[in-house]
C-alpha cells in the first residue's frame, strides 16, 4: 500500500490494525496536510444497507469539534474501496504511556479531565454521542501533552444491524479474534450492559472512564482475565482491585472512581459535567495526602515489589522526620523539643537531570516547608517543572510546564510561579493547567529572580530594574529607579511579611542589599557588599537574610520594623560555589542548596552531520554563554563561565585544536566574529566591544553607548553593518544595525508594541534577514529582504535560532520539538516562498532551545554538518543538598 494514491490521498506509512480497518499515514495532494486513511472492511463493500447507514453515522460524526476530539475530515471511494479521511493525530497513546511508565496522580488528573471534557463535548452535542470503545489504546498524547480521543462513535457506525446490540458484534470483538491483546483491551472496558448485550446510553462511557482511569493510576487493567468471557463475566459480577490504588490517591477521588464504576448504570455518575467538576474538587487534595486506612499502596513491577519494603521504612522515617517540622512557624519560634537536623539529598527523577542554566536558580522549598519544586530536564532536551512533598519518595512532573524555568512559589504555597518565553505563568500545585500571570509579552530576565506578594509580582526586568505585576491580567510597570551614574542592575527581590516591602539586591558602585515597597521611593541600604558583576542571590525567612559570600551561606538576624540586620552574621554551611551559587529556603526550617554550579557540569561542542551522525568534538567541557564559528570555519571564539567571570576564548577547529588563545580578563559574552575572522565583537560591560582574536592583551574598543541590554546577532558580507538586538524603554526586544565606520544606529523597524524580535541572523549575500519573533503567541522563525521587505513566516508551530548556509540556499532553525529542520525557498526578491521543510536530527540534550538568542549551533559553510553545543556529564550532576532545621547549625551544634 505504500505509495498507492487514493483519490488525491497518498499513502505514506502503515499506522496500525484494528477491528475497524487498516489505518494509514497519507499526504494530501490538495491542500498539502497530513492525514489519517482508515481502509474500512471489505464486508462494507457488500452490504449496502450497513454502509449507507455508516455514511449517515460519519457525517454525524463529523459534525464534532473539540480540541480534544479527533476529527473526521470525511468519507471518500477510490476503486470501489471505502475509507475514512480522519486528522493524524502525533504522539504516543495512553496505553503506550500507561506501558512505558507510571503515571503520577496529578498527571493521571491532568488526563482525566481532558477525556472528561471530550465525553461532555460529544454527549452534549445535538445527536448525543456515544463513544462505545473508549479505552487508552483510542486517546493519543500529543508531544505537546494536549489530548485527543480518537474514533468517537464509530463502535455504533461499524455495528451491523441497529437493533444488535449483542456485545461479540462489537467492532474489535468480531473483526480481531484472533489478537488476543487487543479482545482483552476492548472487553476490559466494557460496561456490564454492554458486555449484557443490552441498550446503552452514555453512562457507558462513563463506565469505560472509570476503566482508563483505573489502570492510569495502578498500572493495571481493572478487569483481567484469560479470554473474553472470563474478562466479561468479571465487568459484570466483580468489583476491581481497589488495593492496587497507589497510597496517595486522596479519598475524593477514590469515591469518583467507585461510583464511576458502578455495576448499576443509575449508581454511576449522570453526566459527565457532575463527573468533571468533581474531578476539579477532587484535585483540591494535595497529592501526599494518605488514603484511607485499608487502601495500602501495591507495587506495579517487580522491581518495585522487590524494593517495596525498603522504600516503606525509608518513606516512614522521612514521613516522621518531615512531620517534626510542619508544625514550627519560622526558625525563630519552633516548638520545644524540635532539635533534630536532618540532612538528606534530593536526586533529579530517573531519565532527567537538574536544569543546567548558568544563570538559574533551578529548584524552591515551599514557604511552609511542604513541597520542593525543582526544574529538570529530560532526555528530549526539553525543560520542565516537577514538585514532590517533602514527605514523598517520588517526584511527578507538572504537565504544561515545558521550557519552564525560575520557579517560585506563592505566599500560601498553594500555587508555582514560572517564565516560559518570556512569559510568567502560575500553576496549582493541587493540580490544573499553567495559567498566563499577565497577557504582556514584555522581555524579562526571570534568571535574576522572582517574588511573590499578596496580589503583585516582582521580577528583574530587560533594563535591569525591579518591575511589578498586579494580577490576573495587570501589565508590567518599573517599579525601582536606576542610577544612570552606575551601570547597576537589581535583581533578587524578596518579600517581606507585611507584603509590601522587599528586599533586593543592587550591583554596580552602590552595590549591596536594600529594601523598599511596592509604591517605591522607599530605597534604604539594608547592607552593603563589594561590586561585582556576579552576585549571590538572597532569601528571606522571619527572622534572618540570607546569602552567599567566598563560598559561605551566612544568616543574618533582621528587623521587619527597622529593616536593620541585628547582631553578627553566622555562618550556615559552607562549600557552596563562590560564582552563580544556588540555594533556597522554606519560612519554616527547611534549606536546599547547591554545592556545585553549572560551571562544572557544562556542555561539549561537536561535530554532527546532517543525518544526526556524531562526530568530532571540539574542546573542553565548559559553560557556554554564546559561541561562533568563522565563516570560513577554522576557528570558534566562544564565552565561558568560570570561576572568576565569563571570558572569551578562541581555538582552532583543526585536528587536535592545535592553539588556544584566552582573551583573559574582559568578561565578554555572546561574541561574534567579524566577517574576515580576525576580530570579535562581543558584549563587554554594558557596551558591545570589538577585539583582535590573536592578541591576549589587548583592550577592547567600545562600539556602543553603555548598555546591558544589547547582543550582537550578525554582520554583512563586508562587516560594514552589524546587527544587533536591544531591550526598548517598552521592555521589548528590538533589532537594529549599525554601521561600523559613523557608529550610527538605526531601527529594521521590525518591532511592534506588544512583540519581541530577536535573534537575527544576516544572510551571507546580504539578502535576506531571518529572525525569530513572539507575535503570534510563540517565537516562531521569520524572514524579511534586508534592510526591508514583506516578512514571511518560515516555521509553523514554534521555532528559534535561525542560521543560514553559507551560500544563502538553505536556512535552518530549531523547532519546538527540538528538531533542526532545514529550509528550501525560492523567492521575487521581495520576500521567500518556503518550498519544504525537512528535520535533520534532534538537537541532544541542548537547555531551554526555545528561549534565547545565544548561538547554541552552527552549520559549515557546506551545510554538511553542525557543530552543536551538546549537554555533557549529565550523570555526573550534582543531588542538591537539603537541610531540615537548618537553624540548629547557627549555634554550632549539629
Amino acid at each position: 500500500m505504500i505509495g498507492t494514491r487514493l483519490a488525491h490521498y497518498e499513502i505514506t506509512s502503515h499506522l496500525g490494525t484494528g477491528g475497524m480497518g487498516e489505518v494509514y499515514q497519507a499526504n494530501d495532494t490538495k491542500l498539502g496536510r497530513s492525514v489519517a486513511i482508515k481502509l474500512l472492511p471489505e464486508a462494507f463493500s457488500h452490504d449496502s444497507d450497513r454502509l449507507s447507514r455508516f455514511e449517515r453515522e460519519a457525517r454525524m460524526l463529523a459534525s464534532l469539534n473539540h480540541p480534544n476530539i479527533a476529527a473526521i475530515y470525511g468519507l471518500e471511494e477510490s476503486g470501489g474501496r471505502k475509507f475514512l479521511v480522519m486528522e493524524l493525530v502525533p504522539g504516543e497513546t495512553l496505553a503506550e504511556r500507561i506501558k512505558r511508565d507510571p503515571i503520577l496522580m496529578d498527571e493521571a488528573l491532568a488526563i482525566a479531565k481532558q477525556i472528561a471534557d471530550a465525553l461532555q463535548a460529544a454527549h452534549d452535542s445535538e445527536k448525543g454521542i456515544i463513544h462505545r470503545d473508549l479505552k487508552p489504546a483510542n486517546v493519543k498524547i500529543t508531544p505537546e501533552g494536549k489530548l485527543k480521543v480518537l474514533d468517537f462513535g464509530l463502535a455504533k457506525a461499524f455495528e451491523a444491524q441497529p437493533s444488535d446490540t449483542n456485545p461479540s458484534n462489537s467492532p474489535t470483538l468480531s473483526n480481531a479474534a484472533t489478537q488476543q491483546g487487543l479482545i482483552l483491551g476492548t472487553a476490559a472496558y466494557m460496561s456490564p450492559e454492554q458486555a449484557k448485550g443490552r441498550m446503552v446510553d452514555k453512562r457507558t462511557d462513563i463506565f469505560a472512564f472509570g476503566c482508563v482511569l483505573y489502570e492510569m493510576l495502578t498500572g493495571w487493567p481493572a478487569f483481567e482475565g484469560d479470554g473474553v468471557g472470563e474478562i466479561l463475566a468479571r465487568v459484570i459480577e466483580r468489583d476491581p482491585n481497589w488495593t492496587k490504588l497507589p497510597s496517595n490517591v486522596p479519598p475524593r477521588f477514590r469515591e469518583l472512581l467507585r461510583r464511576s464504576l458502578q455495576k448499576d448504570p443509575r449508581k454511576r455518575w449522570r453526566d459527565v459535567g457532575d463527573l468533571r467538576i468533581e474531578l476539579e474538587l477532587a484535585g483540591e487534595t494535595p497529592v501526599g495526602t494518605a488514603p484511607p486506612e485499608g487502601m495500602p499502596l501495591v507495587p506495579r513491577s517487580r522491581r518495585e515489589r522487590a524494593l517495596w519494603l525498603s522504600a516503606i521504612l525509608g518513606a516512614a522515617i522521612l514521613t516522621w522526620l518531615a512531620a517534626s517540622f510542619l508544625n514550627s512557624r519560622s526558625p525563630r519560634d519552633a516548638p520545644a523539643g524540635l532539635t533534630d537536623l536532618v540532612r538528606f539529598s534530593e536526586f533529579p527523577p530517573a531519565g532527567a537531570s537538574f536544569y543546567a542554566g548558568a544563570w538559574i536558580v533551578p529548584f524552591a522549598v515551599s514557604p511552609d516547608g511542604r513541597w520542593f519544586a525543582f526544574t529538570a530536564t529530560s532526555d528530549d532536551g526539553k525543560s520542565r517543572l516537577w514538585f514532590r512533598a517533602l514527605k514523598s519518595e517520588t517526584a511527578q512532573p507538572i504537565p504544561g510546564t515545558e521550557g519552564a524555568v525560575s520557579p517560585f512559589w506563592s505566599p500560601d504555597s498553594k500555587w508555582l510561579g514560572f517564565r516560559a518565553l518570556n512569559v510568567w505563568y502560575q500553576v496549582r500545585i493541587a493540580g490544573g493547567s499553567p495559567e498566563i500571570i499577565s497577557p504582556f509579552r514584555g522581555f524579562t530576565d526571570g534568571s535574576l529572580g522572582a517574588a511573590w506578594g499578596d496580589d503583585v509580582i516582582l521580577y528583574t526586568g530587560a533594563n535591569g530594574a525591579i518591575f511589578k505585576v498586579s494580577f490576573p491580567g495587570g501589565r508590567p510597570s518599573q517599579l525601582t529607579t536606576l542610577d544612570p551614574s552606575s551601570r547597576e542592575v537589581h535583581q533578587w527581590p524578596q518579600f517581606l511579611s507585611d507584603g509590601r516591602h522587599f528586599l533586593y539586591v543592587v550591583t554596580g558602585k552602590s552595590g549591596g542589599i536594600y529594601v523598599d515597597s511596592i509604591d517605591g521611593g522607599q530605597r534604604a541600604l539594608v547592607i552593603g557588599l563589594e561590586s561585582s558583576p556576579i552576585t549571590s542571590p538572597i532569601r528571606y525567612v522571619p527572622g534572618y537574610l540570607l546569602y552567599v559570600e567566598n563560598g559561605v551561606l551566612w544568616a543574618h538576624a533582621f528587623d521587619e520594623t527597622s529593616y536593620r540586620l541585628i547582631g553578627e552574621r553566622r555562618p550556615v554551611v559552607s562549600g557552596l560555589p563562590q560564582n552563580l551559587p544556588s540555594f533556597s529556603a522554606s519560612h519554616t526550617g527547611v534549606l536546599a542548596y547547591w554545592t556545585q554550579s553549572p560551571v562544572q557540569q557544562g556542555a561539549q561542542l561537536r561535530w554532527i552531520d546532517r543525518d544526526g551522525t556524531r562526530g568530532d568534538l571540539v574542546g573542553e567541557p565548559a559553560v557556554y554563554d554564546g559561541f561562533d564559528l568563522s565563516r570560513n570555519g577554522s576557528r570558534v571564539v566562544s564565552s565561558q563561565v568560570g570561576k572568576e567571570g565569563i571570558d572569551l576564548f578562541v581555538r582552532d577547529v583543526g585536528v587536535g585544536n592545535v592553539s588556544f588563545f584566552p582573551l583573559k580578563n574582559k568578561r565578554g559574552t555572546v561574541p561574534i566574529w567579524t566577517p574576515d575572522g580576525k576580530q570579535v565583537v562581543f558584549l563587554c560591560r554594558g557596551s558591545l566591544c570589538l577585539a583582535d582574536a590573536d592578541k591576549t592583551a589587548n583592550t577592547p574598543v567600545p562600539l556602543t553607548a553603555p548598555s546591558r541590554n544589547q547582543l550582537p546577532q550578525s554582520f554583512t558580507r563586508l562587516g560594514d553593518r552589524l546587527v544587533y538586538e536591544e531591550w526598548t524603554p517598552e521592555n521589548l526586544v528590538d533589532l537594529k544595525v549599525l554601521d561600523m565606520k559613523d557608529k550610527s544606529v538605526a531601527s529594521l523597524g521590525l518591532n511592534t508594541t506588544s512583540a519581541n524580535e530577536f535573534g537575527g541572523r544576516l544572510s551571507p549575500d546580504d539578502r535576506w534577514l531571518a529572525y525569530v519573533t513572539d507575535q503570534t503567541g510563540r517565537n516562531e522563525v521569520w524572514v524579511t529582504a534586508f534592510p526591508s521587505g514583506q516578512p514571511s513566516q518560515v516555521s509553523l508551530s514554534g521555532g528559534s535560532h535561525p542560521e543560514w548556509k553559507g551560500d544563502s540556499t538553505e536556512l535552518y532553525f530549531i523547532s519546538a520539538e527540538g528538531k533542526l529542520v532545514a529550509v528550501s525557498f525560492g523567492s521575487d526578491g521581495s520576500r521567500i516562498d518556503v518550498r519544504t521543510r525537512t528535520n535533520l536530527f534532534s538537537i541532544p540534550r541542548t537547555v531551554d532551545v526555545m528561549s534565547g538568542s545565544h548561538n547554541i549551533y552552527k552549520p559549515s559553510r557546506d551545510g554538511q554538518k553542525f557543530l552543536v553545543a551538546v549537554r555533557s556529564d549529565v550523570a555526573n550532576v550534582p543531588p542538591i543538598s537539603v537541610i531540615m532545621n537548618w537553624t540548629q547549625l547557627l549555634s554550632g551544634k549539629e
